[in-house]
């Protein structure tokens, strides 16, 4: 005589749609509005600033606000640190703007701005892989990001 085989079995349950903090992730996508610097900051302090909303629909989706959140301050606050060190070393290099900065000098302004755009493609990945995480009811956390809103 067999026995029955019992159906396979999550380890936990997945909350409804509303509760798993998805959102706070895909609002990472306005980053990409046609409006350089202005956009990614913006995007970070909407990220931030759903996250009350998000805190009061379960453990999950507060989990998932809370380091969407975290990301999305981090991004704007160094999208702001690479353009400032940018604009100061362009300032610097040419006086303020009353001189020409000379041969390789003039390729000091390009390196944050490079940085920045390497942040750009790492918050494009870290964008979808917590949009994606967040909609199976887990929860994604950023190993490398500045914990603006502690646990």
């Amino acid at each position: 005589m067999s026995t029955p085989i019992d159906p396979p079995r999550q380890p936990y349950p997945v909350p409804p749609a509303g509760q798993k903090g998805a959102a706070a992730w895909a609002l990472g996508f306005l980053a990409y509005a046609p409006i350089p610097v202005v956009a990614q900051i913006m995007t970070g302090l909407i990220m931030a600033g759903v996250y009350p909303i998000h805190k009061k629909r379960g453990p999950i989706a507060h989990a998932n606000a809370r380091n969407a959140a975290n990301w999305g301050l981090t991004y704007s606050v160094l999208t702001v640190v690479f353009f400032g060190i940018a604009t100061l070393f362009a300032a610097i290099l040419t006086n303020g703007g009353t001189t020409t900065a000379s041969g390789e000098t003039t390729l000091f302004p390009l390196i944050p701005l490079a940085l920045w755009c390497l942040m750009t493609v790492v918050h494009v990945i870290v964008t979808i892989t917590g949009t994606v995480i967040a909609s199976k009811g887990r929860v994604f956390r950023v190993p490398f990001v500045i914990r603006f809103i502690s646990d």
